[in-house]
């Protein structure tokens, strides 16, 4: 083990690192009163689905950290989870070798994610799911499979309406990957059952009604559909629309080039799945940035965008692609507000 790429893994992960002290302030004003209600719910033993609705689930007060009715040591562990994989990810991140203009833009990158505006943690934790299938992609390894599940389940009871997607993204890795003869039909089948099983057990073990609050997740969701909208007079808007066309027209015009070589299905083969599940994260971070329009929800964007990109850079196996990545979030660093 390198004693300097093990150093610099820990200064980037410390960077990244942003808790200091156990609890939060509760915000003035009526914006902060949600995550009052998160830990008023935990503290009346509510049941999320029935007693309470809202797009976090049993588990968010784990972000909101007031407090209220809120133990230590489940924020203690809460914070250890995020520097482990944030740590493990930063560890290959850097490398084997060391290369300074490589540690130079990966530092610019952190510091990027660091100073943007905006704090949501679940997509932290989707992008650590993203991270384990990517590493079971490369590595074949089992346990990265349980792993992407039960951050996946572990998502969804964070924020319903993230961790859904999470949990979606993962069993639609093992459905595609067996189809595709990478994954053996019986893994395929166990890894299903698995996450089923998951979400099943701890709706048993948390205060939640699983079925009624599916339902009230989907409500929310379409009602936010229905009321949000794009702003059309945002300047910061305009420029992220006209990032995000450009970088789509240049990946469209590279697989353009790889249909005439008639390569693009192999490539697509070996990378798909995850530039796929890539695609819809940033999708829904673009979604969640931009529809409110204000800095704080635009910063989310560029804050967290850098992370789902960033396995595209790390595991994705075609040149092609880890280009297209590394050159977007390039460019997400630089305009980020």
């Amino acid at each position: 083990m390198s004693p300097v790429r093990l150093v610099i893994t820990a200064l980037l992960t410390l960077i990244t690192f942003d808790r200091w002290t156990v609890y939060n302030t509760p915000l003035t004003g009526i914006d902060g009163s949600w995550a009052i209600g998160l830990h008023l719910a935990r503290q009346a033993g509510l049941e999320y689905g029935t007693d309470f609705v809202f797009t976090y689930g049993p588990l968010g007060w784990l972000t909101s950290r007031l407090p209220i009715d809120a133990e230590v040591w489940p924020l203690v562990l809460f914070d250890v989870v995020f520097i482990i994989h944030m740590g493990a990810i930063l560890w290959v991140a850097v490398g084997k070798r060391l290369h300074w203009p490589r540690m130079v833009l990966l530092t610019g990158l952190v510091v990027t994610h660091r100073l943007t505006a905006g704090t949501e943690l679940p997509f932290v934790f989707y992008f650590f799911t993203l991270a384990y299938l990517a590493w079971h992609r490369r590595t074949a390894n089992p346990w990265a499979l349980m792993g992407a599940s039960v951050m996946a389940v572990f998502t969804f009871y964070l924020k319903a309406n993230v961790g859904l997607i999470g949990v979606c993204s993962v069993a639609f890795y093992a459905m595609a990957q067996g189809v595709l003869g990478q994954l053996p039909i019986l893994s395929s089948l166990l890894t299903l059952a698995g996450l089923s099983g998951l979400v099943a057990l701890s709706a048993w073990a948390l205060p939640v009604q699983l079925v009624p609050y599916l339902q009230a997740q989907w409500h929310l969701i379409d009602s936010f559909n229905d009321v949000m909208y794009l702003s059309d007079s945002s300047r910061m808007t305009k420029i992220s629309l006209l990032l995000v066309l450009a970088s789509g027209v240049w990946l469209s015009w590279q697989m353009g080039r790889l249909v005439r070589s008639r390569s693009l299905l192999e490539v697509l083969r070996r990378d798909g799945v995850l530039l796929s599940l890539v695609g819809l994260q940033v999708f829904v971070l673009f979604k969640e940035g931009f529809v409110r329009g204000d800095v704080g929800h635009i910063g989310l964007f560029y804050k967290y965008a850098l992370l789902p990109l960033s396995v595209v850079v790390l595991f994705a196996q075609t040149n092609l692609f880890r280009q297209w990545a590394l050159l977007t979030a390039v460019a997400l660093a630089l305009l980020a507000p």
